[in-house]
């Protein structure tokens, strides 16, 4: 709001500009300006920024420490000595408002729960319910995967086309489950958010075919329990020859797990044309290795040193020939120029 003095000047012919004292809300640089100065106050009582995340903070005080993990305005404090807590309370006071909603429920869209032997798990079923009812979907005992043939997506030629404004709503809003707390419905969401641009009837039934899956599995979640404290990290992976009949590409899945608890996972198509399924099978190690260096430099910075390598899983005898075994043969030589670190 402009001041009425201020107001007058520049409703005049002369020019003139208004300094502004902060930011306001909804300004491009308003985002900016507050998490300069909420970092700055921050590096002030001693927390440092991790360069693997820079919205995670963490303060070592002697054996204990401080993690702190923003979102916006939204702060998610872990400690161990509560006496830590207060004294970030107090200092976050001294230069902030801001309200202390206690121990973390709900963040994000996101529930967290604390069971009875300590351990915690998250899930999304209030968001995934509230998406079936937007979208009208009721439950259906018949539907247990999230997607059909994929192939049968692509011939579409025949089928009727459909509001592209709808189709975009409904499966817009997947993706903030399928990447939070639901890795099963990952491949059927990247897939069917390939034809946003031109939708058919076929699309949309295999949208709500995946909501059905979803609501019928809405209590899914993911859990962690302080029984496997452990941060030794595993990591799965597997790829799918040739199953985009468009580019003739194959797709990668991996999942990375620390503590005996999903922590990232992906399903993506590769930027390659495999040309024989052993180059499929070393892409997606190849990818995999990229998120357990990261998961590894995260916890580094955490300080959760790893000191033994991370086993990599994977079911391909000629993958794992290729990338653990010296030299090469006549069909593996480009394959190692491709995929192998």
């Amino acid at each position: 709001l402009i001041p009425p003095k201020q107001r007058e000047l520049l409703n005049s012919n002369r020019k003139c500009c208004v300094r502004l004292d902060k930011s306001p809300c909804g300004c491009v640089q308003s985002g900016f300006s507050w998490a300069k100065m909420l970092f700055e106050h921050l590096e002030k009582l001693g927390f440092a920024r991790l360069q693997t995340d820079p919205c995670v903070m963490v303060k070592q005080m002697d054996s204990r420490g401080m993690t702190l993990g923003m979102y916006t305005d939204d702060i998610i404090t872990l400690y161990k000595v509560k006496a830590d807590l207060q004294w970030f309370l107090r200092s976050l006071a001294a230069k902030f408002e801001f309200k202390n909603l206690g121990r973390l429920t709900h963040m994000l869209g996101i529930d967290v729960r604390e069971t009875n032997n300590g351990g915690r798990w998250i899930t999304q079923e209030k968001c995934t319910l509230r998406m079936a009812n937007e979208c009208k979907i009721a439950p259906s005992a018949k539907v247990s995967t999230p997607i059909a043939k994929v192939p049968d997506l692509f011939s579409h030629e025949t089928s009727q086309k459909v509001n592209p404004t709808a189709y975009r709503a409904a499966i817009g809003a997947v993706p903030c489950v399928a990447c939070a707390t639901r890795p099963d419905v990952a491949f059927a969401v990247s897939t069917l958010a390939r034809f946003s641009q031109d939708p058919r009837e076929m699309h949309m039934k295999a949208v709500r075919r995946l909501m059905k899956c979803m609501l019928n599995t809405s209590d899914f979640r993911l859990s962690c329990s302080p029984t496997n404290l452990e941060t030794h990290a595993i990591a799965y992976c597997d790829a799918s020859h040739n199953s985009d009949p468009l580019t003739s590409k194959s797709y990668t899945g991996f999942l990375v797990l620390v503590g005996g608890s999903p922590v990232t996972w992906k399903t993506m198509r590769q930027t390659i044309v495999a040309d024989s399924t052993a180059c499929a099978e070393c892409t997606a190690p190849s990818d995999s290795c990229k998120e357990v260096i990261y998961i590894r430099q995260f916890l580094q910075e955490m300080g959760c040193t790893e000191k033994l390598p991370t086993p990599l899983h994977c079911d391909n005898s000629s993958a794992i020939s290729i990338s653990t075994k010296p030299g090469f043969t006549q069909k593996s030589k480009s394959t190692r120029t491709k995929c192998h670190n």
